[in-house]
């Protein structure tokens, strides 16, 4: 998603930096274009690629009992992913201003480890998302740290965007990702 966020930030700025040059009308339809041919192009893939349709599939399945309130499998990517997050949302619910700390995430991670007997989760070892991790691990402070970083990020490739364009282009491209 950020990567797509990045392509589109950069499609509506290069759209408008043509449109105040008001000329190259076929470069501007395409630049307009090029976010729909990208969609197309996405959406195309799982119908040309058997393995990446087969991958949705299996992780559809994995996904369903957690959309049935059933316990999920933690020794499949998904079910460990899951299980993962639900330490991390245990861990922010506890002690949500200052987190619990790193050494107490690996802690519960590999006790829960041991009580699922999972490899998947012990491999994992960490949350799998940068914003649960830094609310379980850091709390809000962690958490509004990292924000702050991002939104200055954002603020500064709006400052230059004018003086300094391809800078402006780079800082964009470090937020999608």
């Amino acid at each position: 998603p950020w990567l797509l966020l990045g392509a589109a930030i950069s499609c509506w700025k290069l759209h408008r930096r043509m449109g105040q040059a008001k000329s190259g009308r076929i470069l501007h339809a395409a630049v307009l274009a090029a976010p729909l041919l990208a969609l197309g192009a996405a959406l195309a893939v799982p119908t040309l690629s058997p393995g990446t349709t087969q991958r949705l599939s299996i992780g559809l399945q994995e996904f369903r009992p957690a959309l049935m309130g059933q316990a999920v499998d933690a020794n499949t990517s998904i079910g460990a992913r899951l299980t993962l997050w639900e330490i991390g949302i245990q861990a922010a619910r506890e002690s949500p201003w200052i987190g619990i700390g790193d050494p107490e995430k690996q802690l519960r991670i590999q006790a829960r480890v041991e009580q699922l007997q999972s490899e998947t989760l012990a491999e994992l070892g960490h949350l799998h998302n940068d914003y649960l991790e830094h609310m379980a691990t850091y709390g809000l402070v962690g958490l509004a740290s990292m924000l702050a970083i991002l939104v200055a990020l954002a603020l500064m490739a709006w400052r230059v965007r004018r003086t300094h364009p391809t800078a402006s282009w780079q800082l964009t491209g470090v937020l999608s990702v």
